[in-house]
């Protein structure tokens, strides 16, 4: 396996930031709340606002199927709680998905 870089994006980071969300929603479409089409059709000024700093959030959110140790236990390094937040995952409704939080800093 290739290493991986994890850096923070800025917003002249925006072409790299659309490379990699295309990528993923080609890759598993069923993980987002959108479609590869709809985002295919965003035009340049979306992607760039998308990055600009004066749209920051105070917390970035995840869901985590419950007993994916390997998964929650990166989650939890990387500084992420459950919120107590459940929900039947999409693919399988035997499953559980959990929501996880970790409040950004301000920059």
């Amino acid at each position: 396996m290739g290493s991986i870089d994890v850096r923070r994006l800025t917003p002249e980071d925006w072409r790299t930031f659309r490379d990699i969300r295309l990528a993923a929603l080609a890759d598993a479409p069923e993980a987002f709340s959108s479609s590869l089409a709809r985002e295919q059709a965003y035009d340049d000024a979306r992607w760039q606002a998308m990055m600009a700093p004066e749209r920051g959030h105070p917390r970035v959110e995840l869901w985590v199927v419950d007993g994916n140790d390997r998964a929650t236990g990166l989650y939890r390094r990387l500084g992420f709680e459950f919120t107590g937040e459940e929900e039947p995952c999409a693919d399988d409704p035997r499953l559980r998905d959990r929501r996880m939080a970790r409040a950004l800093p301000v920059v």
